[in-house]
């Protein structure tokens, strides 16, 4: 995973990389970031790290408080809607306690408190026209997010419980009985 980190940092911010100090707390413009990778490409924010490149790293203390509100308000429709849960990864990089953010690109169209963003190479825009709406929507269209694989994802970020289940023959099966049959 250093590796992987080393090769984001000589990538730099762009279309999906973001860079934002997080010391303390969660930057206030996190989830505009959040908003436009879900509506964009996806893409992944790494937390405890200046625009510039800069490691600044997050006070061990307020690790697991920043990883819980950035759970807990991604589940928050006044923050993000539709919500979308996306994961988080703690890790140390040069003595330094960062955290990775990765961002899937969503079949849906997703605003942060009430407005649209798109990411446009270093930033996230706001968008409010119908045909910048209708250029999302149409991208969207034939897009599905499971077909997209996270690279920090691991066995422990899936429900084992769950495999069974879908693998079932009937897990596919109408829960109704087709119409006009009783």
């Amino acid at each position: 995973m250093i590796k992987d980190i080393e090769r984001l940092f000589k990538q730099g911010e762009g279309l999906t990389l973001e860079f934002k100090e997080a010391e303390n707390s969660l930057p206030k413009n996190v989830f505009e970031t959040i908003c436009a990778f879900l509506n964009t490409e996806g893409g992944t924010i790494l937390l405890g790290v200046a625009d510039d490149g800069t490691v600044k790293g997050i006070d061990p203390s307020a690790v697991q408080k920043i990883k819980t509100d950035l759970v807990n308000l991604s589940n928050n429709p006044q923050k993000i809607n539709p919500v979308f849960v996306m994961s988080v990864h703690d890790i140390q990089y040069m003595s330094k306690h960062l955290l990775i953010v990765q961002v899937p690109e969503s079949s849906q169209i997703h605003t942060c408190k009430g407005v649209i963003h798109i990411r446009r190479e270093e930033g996230d825009y706001k968008i409010e026209r119908p045909e910048q709406i209708a250029g999302i929507v149409n991208r969207k269209a034939s897009y599905f997010s499971e077909q997209k694989v996270l690279p920090y994802t691991t066995l422990e970020d899936f429900r084992p419980d769950l495999f069974e289940k879908a693998s079932r023959p009937d897990a596919c099966q109408p829960v109704h009985p087709p119409l006009g049959r009783t």
